[in-house]
């Protein structure tokens, strides 16, 4: 065993004795992206930390031992989450880096105020704080680090003790409704109407219950209201011809319901978030139809920014709406970007809504999701349709594109939900030695958690001239997660895919994972059926092409060149249908090995025999059987 590897497994234990006896001329050791300090924050090795930690910080040049145990990577990468993307390219994970990923707020501060990093430290710090939704602020005296925004369960807590008070302010209601009457304010004994746009603007920026009681329309809307009451729309229009605000109400925390807004056309240069309905949503917004047939933005990216057709961020219910919407969406410079229909970040519910036909997106550098970009831990999205065809187009190294119909990335579930639009991605990076990934999945990009009664009829076309791709039906990638220190193995149930694939990379090292189901799969896949078809030979070795998926794979060692297979691939799997294709080559899945530098360049693929897949687990049968199992279900 050498050193590197004896210091990773005393700091595992957290064994200081064993830690001590190997440190000595060793502490600038850096097993990959991560320095011993780095690791000791990771694995929580209090002992280590308490002896060593003076003594690690002072260490400024690492020397990177490249044989980074792929165990470090897989814990790493659940607690990152999106701040995985910062160190795909072999950056070093620094110890004060580690410490703010982990939330530990208090030590960044303290440490970063004591050592005084360079301002390159400071940016990359930032953009991490950026990513949680944080703010961060350093001058010559202080640092200011803003709280994390509340989780859907802290924000159930918060309502519950609210929820509570109210017992005993219930006279101070009462007394409330009776002021309604006298003052003209609305309440649930009697709303309030409104006729015009005064009434309409002191409404959405008050308490109380109004009720609409005609189409209204108006000249400049420039306001970002908050809301706290229940505004009933008795499914009335309200017309926008001019748009000057990010959004119409900045945080929803009531019940909108039964209403129509129709915008005329938009076009903006953004450097903001921007909704067409709300920044917030903590309340309930049922049946509001929202159509805007032209919307143009441009943005100049120097910070991450958020588009969605309803809210940016959704802790409450969005239920019964419709959107329709035509957009073109073109973002330049160093952030990140990413249109939603309804959600960018969903913590709560989203059901029963439909991104309706005759809708399209067409971004630059955007990654699009037709219902939610990111549905969070405990959240829901339940009986969503999308009919809006998704197009991203992308020539930026360092940028992987992401389309989806349903969900960019899935922690939680999503059932009864349905794609039926075409989804197409163009990446044009034409740089030697290119860097990044296309995502794109029929339901999800990138699925951790469940997938139930799922269904994908929109086919997927992707062009990429040098980066690797991963296409599947359901999902692009499923992969497990930990949480709470326990692995969650996600599943796919009772979900199907009918729709044509169509690949086409042009460099040699352009590899595609390609699946009708899945293009990588890690999890459990129970009655499911594929009548994917593929519209392209993929007889070149570079294409990994499955009926159900495209690859998964398995616990390797390398001797000599040689790749030998510890452990099967994990997909647990029973009575699932795929289509038998004309072209035998077209199997159920390729087991692929892909053997990777730090810096993420393919070295290697081997692929294992597709006999490994038992038919019991996987039945190839004509369209017409297929559509006699229980599995097979179709809706329009």
């Amino acid at each position: 065993m050498d050193i590197s590897t004896s210091l990773f497994e005393a700091i595992k234990k957290d064994n200081l004795q064993e830690f001590s006896s190997f440190i000595k001329d060793n502490e600038s050791i850096s097993l990959g992206r991560f320095p011993l300090l780095s690791l000791c924050y990771l694995y929580n090795s209090k002992k280590i930390i308490k002896n060593y930690e003076e003594r690690l910080l002072d260490v400024k040049d690492y020397k990177i031992v490249e044989n980074e145990p792929f165990e470090i990577y897989k814990k790493f990468r659940t607690l990152a989450g999106r701040c995985l993307r910062l160190y795909v390219f072999n950056q070093i994970v620094t110890p004060i880096e580690m410490l703010a990923i982990k939330h530990k707020d208090n030590k960044v501060k303290k440490l970063y105020l004591n050592k005084m990093y360079s301002d390159y430290a400071l940016e990359k710090l930032k953009t991490i704080y950026k990513i949680f939704g944080q703010e961060i602020e350093i001058n010559n005296e202080s640092i200011k680090i803003k709280n994390r925004p509340l989780n859907y369960y802290q924000k159930y807590l918060h309502k519950l003790t609210i929820y509570t008070s109210l017992s005993f302010i219930l006279v101070g209601v009462i007394i409330y409704c009776i002021a309604g009457f006298t003052t003209g304010l609305g309440n649930f004994l009697k709303p309030f109407y409104i006729y015009n746009q005064t009434q309409l603007l002191n409404a959405l920026s008050s308490k109380g219950n109004y009720e609409l009681k005609q189409d209204i329309e108006i000249s400049d809307y420039s306001y970002e209201l908050n809301f706290n009451g229940t505004f009933n729309g008795n499914n009335n229009t309200i017309y926008i011809n001019n748009l000057s605000s990010l959004k119409l109400i900045n945080n929803q925390y009531g019940t909108i319901k039964n209403l129509n807004i129709v915008f005329n056309k938009i076009d903006k240069e953004l450097s903001k978030n921007f909704s067409l309905f709300c920044e917030n949503n903590f309340g309930v917004i049922d049946n509001v139809n929202i159509t805007c047939n032209e919307l143009t933005l441009s943005i100049n990216l120097e910070d991450d920014i958020k588009i969605s057709g309803y809210s940016i961020n959704n802790s409450g219910t969005i239920k019964n709406c419709n959107l329709l919407l035509n957009a073109v969406i073109e973002s330049k410079g160093n952030g990140e970007c990413s249109f939603s229909g309804f959600v960018n970040n969903n913590t709560n519910i989203i059901s029963n809504c439909i991104f309706k036909n005759s809708s399209s997106i067409e971004a630059y550098e955007t990654d699009i999701s037709g219902i939610v970009g990111l549905n969070d831990f405990g959240a829901k999205v339940i009986k969503v349709k999308n009919y809006a065809t998704l197009i991203q187009t992308s020539k930026k190294n360092k940028w992987s594109p992401n389309v989806s119909g349903i969900a960019l990335i899935n922690y939680s579930q999503i059932v009864n939900s349905f794609n039926f639009a075409d989804l197409q991605v163009i990446s044009n990076n034409d740089l030697e030695g290119a860097e990044g990934n296309v995502f794109i999945g029929g339901i999800t990009a990138i699925n951790y958690a469940d997938i139930e009664k799922c269904l994908n009829k929109g086919d997927l076309t992707v062009y990429s001239k040098r980066i690797m791709v991963y296409l599947g039906g359901i999902s692009a990638q499923t992969i497990y997660h930990t949480k709470d220190n326990n692995i969650y193995i996600p599943k796919i149930k009772n979900s199907g895919v009918d729709f044509t694939i169509d690949v086409v990379t042009e460099a040699e090292k352009a590899y595609a994972f390609i699946g009708g189901i899945g293009g990588y799969m890690y999890g459990n896949v129970t009655d499911c059926f594929s009548l994917a078809k593929f519209k392209s030979d993929y007889s070149d070795k570079k294409y990994n092409v499955g009926s159900a998926f495209g690859t998964s794979y398995a616990e390797v060692i390398f001797s000599n060149d040689i790749a030998y297979m510890l452990s099967d691939p994990f997909i647990m799997a029973s009575n699932n249908y795929i289509l038998h294709q004309d072209n035998d080559m077209y199997q159920l899945a390729s087991i692929s090995v892909i053997r990777r530098t730090i810096s993420g360049n393919v070295l290697a693929i081997i692929k294992y025999d597709q006999s490994y897949f038992d038919d019991k687990l996987y039945k190839k049968a004509t369209e017409e059987l297929i559509k006699q199992q229980e599995v097979y279900f179709d809706e329009q």
